[in-house]
């Protein structure tokens, strides 16, 4: 996703969280203790103490500031959303595309970093409701090619048989 989709390129000044107008561009390490990742770049609120991670080598947000809880349901939403289009079901445009048009959002929006705690918990769902079907779709594939393929050998044999008789 391109990153004008991104809180339109612009460094955050207020919490979405609690609303303290002096979020703080820092070093992960306010949050950790020491630097972490590539690039340890953040927002960070001194109010609430949400936060969120730059793109590298930028000050440009990846989303919105998160707490705790709202960071664990980003997380367990990439989990359950990322198989869609890393098992192939999509590619990963099309998932983003079908993400938004599920959530009922602009494409702009349907970035699990921007999304509400709702709107993880509802992605959430979705996409492990998406992946069973998924899933299944791919089982029968896999066993029409696996019949096919038995008929194609059942056919070689038989070819072969009558050649020798």
């Amino acid at each position: 996703m391109p990153l004008s989709f991104l809180m339109n390129n612009q460094p955050l000044a207020i919490c979405n969280v609690c609303q303290f107008p002096a979020v703080i561009y820092a070093e992960n390490k306010v949050l950790y203790k020491r630097n972490v990742g590539d690039w340890p770049m953040c927002y960070y609120c001194k109010k609430c103490r949400s936060s969120v991670s730059c793109h590298y080598g930028t000050n440009i947000p990846k989303g919105l500031l998160a707490n705790r809880e709202v960071k664990v349901f980003r997380t367990l939403a990439h989990e359950a959303f990322d198989k869609i289009w890393m098992q192939r079901i999509m590619t990963r445009f099309e998932a983003y595309q079908w993400l938004a048009d599920t959530l009922g959002l602009p494409l702009e929006k349907a970035n699990i970093s921007q999304l509400s705690k709702e709107d993880l918990i509802r992605t959430i769902e979705v996409s492990n409701q998406f992946i069973s079907i998924g899933a299944l779709i791919m089982v029968r594939r896999r066993k029409k090619k696996e019949q096919k393929e038995e008929r194609k050998i059942k056919e070689l044999y038989e070819s072969i048989k009558r050649h020798k008789h």
